[in-house]
C-alpha cells in the first residue's frame, strides 16, 4: 500500500516545487492512517465489560474494600490494578476488541463502496496535468 500511494504521489507531484509537494502529500496520507488509532483503542476499553471478583470481604482491608465496592468493574487498567491489589481477579465477559473490530469492518465496507470507490474512479479520470501548478 505504501509503494502504491508513493507512486501515485510521485506521479502527480509538480516538478516545479518537487519535494515540498511530495512531502505534503505523504504527510497528509500518514496522518489519515494514524489518528483513528486513538479512537479504536478507546473503543475497545469502552465496549469491554469485566467484573472484579473479590475474595471474602473479611480478608481485605476495609479502606480498600470500600473503594472496590463502589467500582466493581475492571475493564480499564487502573480498575484492574485496584482489583488485583485487593486480591481479586478480573472476569471479562465481553471483549470489546471483537465489537470494535466488527464495527470497523462495517464502517470500512460502507465507506469503501459509498465514498472511496466512486471518488477514486473520478480521480482516475482526471488529466494528470490538472494536478500541476499553472505557470503564468
Amino acid at each position: 500500500m505504501f509503494v502504491s500511494s508513493s507512486a501515485f504521489h510521485t506521479q502527480i507531484a509538480d516538478p516545479i516545487i518537487g519535494g515540498t509537494y511530495l512531502t505534503l502529500l505523504n504527510t497528509i496520507s500518514n496522518l489519515g492512517g494514524t489518528w483513528p488509532r486513538f479512537f479504536v483503542l478507546e473503543g475497545v476499553d469502552y465496549f469491554t465489560k469485566a467484573t472484579c471478583i473479590l475474595p471474602d470481604p473479611t480478608e481485605i482491608s476495609t479502606s480498600l474494600h470500600k473503594s472496590l465496592i463502589t467500582a466493581q468493574s475492571c475493564h480499564t487498567e487502573p480498575e484492574k490494578a485496584d482489583c488485583l491489589a485487593a486480591g481479586g481477579s478480573c472476569h471479562k465477559y465481553v471483549d470489546g476488541y471483537y465489537i470494535v473490530n466488527t464495527l470497523c469492518v462495517l464502517i470500512g465496507f460502507s465507506l469503501f463502496f459509498g465514498y472511496i470507490r466512486p471518488r477514486v474512479t473520478k480521480l482516475q479520470g482526471i488529466n494528470p496535468t490538472a494536478w500541476k501548478i499553472p505557470m503564468r
